[in-house]
């Protein structure tokens, strides 16, 4: 039987930084790929990481290491968002 991967509703960048938003802006990675995992069934932390390394290099979130194999991920004061989510979250609190 073929797999079929089907279209996301939102971008997983996204979808992280309004998860860190419900964690008052900072979670455990196992944390937030476990939270994720529930909308996106195909999530690894492979493709976790990838879009981490691209929201730290954005600017929008900080990844800090714990101890071995644990990272905080943090969102940044005064982020870049774009407008796309910024009205995204304006919905998502209203």
């Amino acid at each position: 039987m073929v797999k079929i991967n089907l279209w996301k509703i939102k971008p997983l960048k996204n979808e992280i930084i309004l998860t860190l938003i419900n964690y008052k802006g900072q979670i455990l990675d196992t944390d937030l790929l476990r939270n994720l995992q529930n909308t996106y069934n195909d999530l690894n932390r492979s493709i976790l990481y990838k879009a981490l390394f691209e929201l730290e290099v954005e600017r929008i979130i900080e990844v800090q290491k714990i101890r071995k194999g644990v990272y905080r991920i943090a969102l940044r004061k005064n982020a870049p968002i774009s407008k796309e989510l910024l009205e995204e979250l304006k919905d998502f609190f209203v």
